[in-house]
């Protein structure tokens, strides 16, 4: 069970990562 939590929170960083990319990249433009 905890590999899999560790997983799904590597997930969550990068999705959070390219959702902050897309928002700077709005600021910019």
């Amino acid at each position: 069970m905890k590999d899999q939590e560790k997983d799904i929170n590597e997930l969550t960083v990068d999705e959070y990562l390219k959702i902050e990319k897309d928002i700077l990249l709005k600021v910019e433009q």
